[in-house]
């Protein structure tokens, strides 16, 4: 998990700076420990790793909170009403990749239209 080897770093001494580029990302796929396997397989090994490297282990909603503070900029608990407006946003934005883009992320379904639209046009000899 990538989550360990950060917690790794951090307990030999590495310092990390925070900067504005984008070094990598991440992909979604089946079988996610993050998303489909997420009580199987992601809660067991997350709270192992806090127990390792915290001491003790996050219940399931605390860290969900952390998230959402993280993700959405509002903790659902200190500021509720942002919170709920950001979830909503979010919320909208799922139903749109489920039923428009048929659960296809967004660049891949850009070029599969690109690839549709323009491909026999720019092939025609």
């Amino acid at each position: 998990m990538d989550y360990e080897l950060w917690l790794r770093f951090l307990k030999h001494g590495a310092k990390f700076l925070a900067v504005e580029d984008f070094f990598g990302l991440f992909r979604s796929y089946q079988e996610q420990k993050s998303i489909d396997l997420w009580e199987k397989v992601g809660l067991p090994e997350i709270a192992r790793l806090h127990e390792t490297y915290l001491g003790r282990s996050l219940p399931e909603k605390e860290m969900i909170d952390h998230y959402q503070k993280y993700f959405f900029g509002a903790h659902p608990v200190d500021d509720p009403e942002a919170s709920r407006f950001s979830q909503n946003i979010w919320g909208g934005f799922i139903m749109y990749k489920k039923e428009v883009l048929n659960k296809l992320p967004l660049d891949d379904w850009g070029f599969a239209e690109y690839d549709r639209k323009f491909k026999p046009i720019l092939s025609t000899p």
